[in-house]
């Protein structure tokens, strides 16, 4: 486990990166607090674990691949219907949903991380990296994403740009993760999250494997009394 006093290295990250890490993670959840979640663990993680800590303090982007597979997570734990228009406006957010941002938020999964790495600075072959895809793949699908959108790519910039939180809430929900990390247990209440978050991706194969198997079950049940 890192040291204490790299917490410090930690914060020197969280900050530099927190604005494009919470336009990453919105772009993906499409819900403000799930997309600060996802940041605050994906710190945890690097806070718990030795080979996630050098990953995420070998290179910039090593922070965005941990975002990027939390947000991958959330998709598996919580994949649901696309939240309609009209309620992503109504939702409470310092910066206003506009048509623009609907059609980013809209997009298949795939295509999103593409194009809003993109548009956030990174190459393609940085994009690669965060997203274990090719170089190649990461062009093809952020060429994708903005067809879909049907718009320029600087309009999908524009869009990305505006997502934001103020810097009062970046501090707290940092300061929250700091106090914990300073208390006694930090790394067992992390692998039990961990623990969580994985039976939550497991539990509905889980359920559909039973049904399956219960189907089978009745099928050769009523086949063998006939």
């Amino acid at each position: 486990m890192p040291l204490k006093a790299d917490i410090e290295k930690i914060q020197k990250i969280y900050f530099d990166n927190i604005d494009d890490l919470y336009r990453l993670a919105f772009v993906h959840t499409s819900i403000s607090f799930e997309a600060s979640d996802i940041i605050s663990n994906a710190f945890r993680n690097a806070l718990t674990s030795e080979l996630l800590y050098r990953l995420a303090t070998s290179s910039r982007e090593g922070i965005y691949a941990l975002v990027y597979r939390g947000c991958m997570d959330f998709f598996r734990r919580k994949a649901r219907k696309k939240i309609k228009a009209e309620k992503l406006r109504e939702m409470k957010v310092p910066f206003e949903i506009t048509d623009s941002m609907v059609k980013l938020l809209h997009l298949p999964m795939k295509l999103k991380a593409p194009l809003a790495l993109h548009e956030l600075g990174f190459s393609d072959e940085d994009i690669a990296f965060i997203t274990k895809a090719s170089p190649e793949k990461a062009a093809g699908l952020r060429g994708k994403a903005v067809s879909a959108l049907g718009e320029s790519e600087s309009a999908a910039k524009k869009a990305i740009g505006e997502i934001h939180l103020s810097e009062e809430t970046h501090v707290r929900n940092f300061d929250i993760l700091k106090y914990d990390f300073n208390e006694g247990g930090f790394k067992a209440r992390q692998r039990l999250r961990r623990f969580k978050r994985i039976l939550d991706i497991a539990v509905p194969f889980i359920a559909a494997g039973i049904i399956i198997f219960l189907v089978i079950a009745y099928f050769y049940t009523t086949q063998y009394h006939n």
